[in-house]
């Protein structure tokens, strides 16, 4: 997770403008105060980055960072069924 973890707060902090040395485990899209439409274009990349699903990411705005890279790293991880 460390990786997905870091690629996480890498795509966070370019969005920002930001070192991502200044983007904790803590922190949240909430607690850096980021409006609608910046987490809107954040969730997007992160979506197309991962492949993942929105709503993971709708149920992430309040979660600390460390915790959103768990929750994508398990969606990641399942396997996916074709018929």
């Amino acid at each position: 997770m460390a990786n997905l973890y870091g690629d996480l707060v890498d795509i966070i902090a370019k969005h920002l403008d930001v070192a991502a040395d200044r983007i904790h485990s803590r922190d949240s899209f909430h607690t850096l105060g980021l409006d609608s439409l910046s987490i809107m274009e954040l969730w997007f990349e992160i979506e197309n980055r991962w492949g993942i699903d929105k709503e993971l990411l709708d149920n992430g705005m309040h979660q600390p960072f460390e915790e959103l890279a768990r929750r994508i790293e398990q969606q990641v991880r399942k396997p996916s069924f074709t018929e």
